[in-house]
């Protein structure tokens, strides 16, 4: 072969295989590519799913209570002193209500209005948690239906006594939780009238539990509905001031 056609051959041959790995870079560069697409379409599915769980089960502490003295009466039934601070949506405690209950175990029992997962899983503004009034507070010796109300029967929640900037609501969320609590029995009585409020549910609820001195008690509520209650020992300071009040706070 001449020398020429020789290196035109091989100049040929260089320039295909140049073509080929240029070629499979080019594959592997685009194959490289959508498999970080997909890895980046599963981050997001992955951090959407958390943040839906997240919003579903988020908690907000609404209520502190507090034993200030306990003891045994002629009857040998136990009577329980509390204090219960109402806490706003702003965050701040609204003036405690006192209560003496009669009973082992203390019933709290409130109001609820749940709306959709899909309202809550997207943070809708009006409808993205569900929202809660106080019912009534009584011991297990006495029956629920001689329990002392918290918040006012047949009304909004003492929350609203307040204007809506000072309560941690504009004023177009007050005026829509405070139509719903008007339609409240409606609401749990009749599925077209909750449907037609966009509520999913209207329903009461109780959590109960034994309250013992030198603790505070705080319910929650989740953004799906549900109600917990946890104990915490009493701050050192809370003690001291108690101890002004009742002789029952342990040392």
């Amino acid at each position: 072969m001449p020398a020429s056609a020789s290196t035109f051959v091989k100049a040929a041959l260089l320039a295909a295989v140049a073509g080929a790995a240029g070629g499979g870079a080019y594959w592997w560069q685009e194959r490289g590519t959508a498999k970080d697409r997909v890895i980046e379409q599963q981050e997001r599915e992955i951090a959407y799913l958390q943040d839906v769980a997240e919003r579903l089960t988020l908690e907000e502490r609404i209520a502190r209570i507090v034993v200030t003295g306990q003891r045994r009466n002629s009857g040998g039934d136990l009577e329980t002193d509390l204090l219960f601070f109402d806490v706003g949506r702003d965050g701040e405690e609204l003036p405690a209500q006192a209560f003496t209950v009669l009973g082992e175990r203390v019933h709290i029992s409130a109001l609820v209005i749940r709306f959709g997962e899909a309202d809550i899983a997207r943070g809708d503004a009006l409808r993205g948690k569900s929202i809660f009034m106080w019912d009534a507070i009584h011991g297990s010796a006495t029956s629920p239906e001689r329990a002392q109300a918290i918040d006012p029967h047949g009304d909004s929640p003492r929350l609203y006594e307040g204007e809506p900037e000072a309560i941690g609501l504009d004023e177009q969320r007050a005026q829509f939780e405070r139509e719903l609590w008007q339609d409240f029995w409606d609401m749990a009585r009749e599925p077209a009238v909750a449907e037609k409020n966009g509520v999913k549910v209207a329903f009461g609820q109780q959590v109960f539990g034994i309250f013992e001195p030198g603790r505070i008690y705080e319910v929650s509520l989740q953004a799906n509905g549900g109600m917990t209650l946890y104990a915490n020992e009493m701050p050192p300071l809370t003690r001291e001031l108690l101890k002004a009040i009742s002789s029952e706070v342990p040392e």
